[in-house]
């Protein structure tokens, strides 16, 4: 039975505040606990060092803020040490000081000189090949944090083969080096022709020595091909996290987290799906890795589904060949799930913009254009010829020469989706014919007035408009469908909805308001992990709203209102509220209603019809 140490009984995190000699003796007395034959000893030494020297990532840079830095060699061998405990600390102390003296120089156990940031980083790395999987894990999550590795030891991560510019000649390599290439060598074989030749003698190669360990190499390829998952999903999020703000390394990252979309695990390919949307633009998909991509289309989650739309939106594609298949492949998605038609056409305008080049020698594909005979006029009701059509009026936003190539009857069609999908179908000057009527009279008599006005016009803030779209259920089953449950018993009715315009702060106050036909209201507050934020301003929301009453006769409908609490409601999660509609109590709260996103002077109000009956 381990005994358990109080840390706080040593006050560590005022040590600072005493003078530098008791500083140095205590620094001095744990690290020689760290050598204790018992291991709970080395434990509770380790993790007494890690106190003092603070949280990873804080602000508090300074020498004093972590350990002295002739410690740094015996820290680096407890990486090794046989208890699993004090190998994970020490991990966490050597990020530490790799965050404090990042370009100190250090000798490896080669004898070579290189930074400490990037020493520390290869001694994370070779924690990768840890039999235990909580060093792994940590190992995983921990090299996220070493924003300032240099290139050649980032890029060797993703390669498990020693690369040539990570190896160094030591000086005695050197000095065969030279002879080797002096007077008196004879290099080569013998041609076995001539009497008295010399013997066989094999080329001295030049012997190089490794940086790095060999266990270092490919620590990220490691890391992805792990058994276990929580080793998998930190090494992913330490990927991205390291590729943002490295074009190049992103670029080489894309196959190795889009071969993460067929992790068995959901988390995972969602993570995934996260880690490659903000560096996907520095580099371009190729026909195999698009098809890599492509795969989660189909995923029976809706977030995986929408987040990659969101991932789609942002890449850039290499030919002609690759918009097609991904139009199809989304045209399928749609056909299997016809709830995701708004984040389609979104992802498919986004296409559109980024590559019009493209779309272009398609046109006459994409609209089933005959290049002799007229065609007749597509219906506007199918959705499969607006996703085509959004697809290329997109595209001819950006290329003007596609509006020559549009037939006539697409000009009605973009005038009604300019109309109904504003954020997705952009304004075409080419198509806009505006006429301007005015009186000369009317017009010299007032410009006088605009001549005499202020030169500058204070222009308000524009309020950021908080809006909901209902993806799921449709409106025909909403329309049509009756949801019949045990009276008395909670149920819960499944939905999904795009929030725009809510911050992250708003989320935890976000309610859903239940108004049901005998006046009563009940509020439910959504969990944390049903919100899927997709970019700064747009978040995906799926939950079961629970709705419970008691026996009704016939059927009827509730109402469903999204909207967002006042700060002094926030603690009220769900409750029930008796009284007429508009009663206004103490213990309900006062909710702003979300505005529609299809006609935003209307509030979003989502009706159900249900029938609570009595068991059988």
């Amino acid at each position: 039975m381990e005994s358990k140490v109080d840390f706080k009984d040593l006050k560590l995190d005022n040590y600072s505040n005493s003078s530098n000699l008791n500083s140095v003796e205590l620094e001095s007395e744990l690290i020689r606990l760290t050598c204790h034959f018992d291991r709970r000893v080395r434990t509770f030494a380790v993790r007494a060092l890690e106190q003092i020297c603070g949280e990873i990532g804080s602000m508090r840079v300074a020498a004093k803020a972590c350990l002295s830095l002739e410690y740094y060699a015996h820290l680096a061998k407890l990486c090794k040490n046989s208890e699993q405990n004090v190998r994970v600390a020490a991990l966490r102390i050597l990020t530490r000081f790799a965050f404090v003296y990042p370009e100190e120089k250090v000798t490896t156990s080669k004898g070579f000189k290189i930074r400490l940031h990037d020493d520390a980083f290869s001694i994370v790395c070779d924690a990768m090949n840890d039999l235990e999987v909580k060093v792994r894990a940590q190992a995983a999550n921990l090299l996220g944090t070493f924003e300032n590795v240099s290139a050649s030891f980032l890029d060797q991560t993703l390669d498990k083969k020693l690369m040539r510019n990570m190896t160094m000649l030591s000086d005695s390599n050197k000095n065969v080096k030279n002879v080797t290439t002096g007077a008196g060598y004879f290099g080569g074989w013998s041609t076995g022709k001539k009497m008295g030749e010399d013997v066989p003698m094999e080329k001295q190669e030049e012997e190089s020595q490794s940086l790095i360990p060999t266990g270092s190499c490919g620590a990220f390829v490691t890391a992805l091909e792990d058994e276990f998952m929580a080793v998998r999903q930190a090494a992913v999020y330490s990927l991205g996290k390291l590729a943002m703000g490295r074009p190049a390394f992103a670029n080489a990252c894309i196959d190795h987290l889009a071969d993460m979309f067929n992790d068995e695990i959901q988390q995972i390919r969602l993570d995934a799906i996260r880690a490659l949307t903000p560096v996907i633009s520095h580099g371009i998909l190729h026909r195999d890795q698009l098809d890599t991509i492509l795969t989660v289309v189909d995923d029976a989650t809706a977030d995986n589904r929408m987040a990659l739309h969101a991932l789609l939106a942002k890449c850039n594609l290499t030919d002609s060949n690759c918009v097609l298949q991904c139009l199809k492949k989304l045209l399928h998605s749609l056909r299997r799930f016809p709830m995701d038609k708004f984040s389609i056409f979104s992802c498919l305008s986004d296409i559109g913009r980024r590559h019009p080049s493209l779309v272009q020698p398609l046109i006459n594909d994409l609209l089933d254009i005959h290049p002799i005979f007229d065609t007749p006029e597509q219906s506007i009701d199918d959705d499969f010829y607006l996703a085509r059509l959004i697809l290329v009026l997109n595209a001819a936003s950006h290329r003007s020469v596609i509006c020559s190539l549009i037939p006539i009857y697409a000009l009605k069609h973009y005038r009604y989706l300019r109309r109904s999908w504003p954020d997705i179908v952009p304004k075409i000057s080419e198509f806009e014919q505006e006429k301007v009527y005015h009186n000369d009279s009317t017009a010299f008599a007032l410009l006088p007035l605009l001549d005499g006005g202020p030169e500058k016009t204070e222009i308000g803030k524009k309020s950021d408009l908080r809006t909901a779209r209902v993806l799921e259920p449709s409106k025909e089953f909403r329309n049509n469908e009756t949801i019949r449950f045990v009276a008395g018993l909670p149920t819960g009715i499944f939905i999904r909805c795009l929030l725009v315009g809510v911050l992250d702060e708003e989320l935890s106050r976000f309610r859903i308001q239940v108004e049901y036909p005998d006046q009563t209201f009940d509020f439910h507050r959504p969990r944390r992990g049903d919100f899927l934020r997709l970019d700064s301003r747009t978040v995906h929301l799926q939950t079961n709203v629970v709705v419970s009453a008691q026996r009704w006769a016939t059927s009827a409908s509730v109402i469903f209102t999204p909207g967002i609490v006042s700060e002094t409601n926030n603690g009220n999660v769900s409750h029930k509220i008796v009284g007429k509609g508009g009663l206004k109590g103490p213990n309900q709260p006062h909710i702003t209603p979300l505005a529609s996103a299809e006609n935003t002077a209307r509030k979003c109000k989502i009706s159900f019809t249900i029938h609570p009956m009595q068991q059988a």
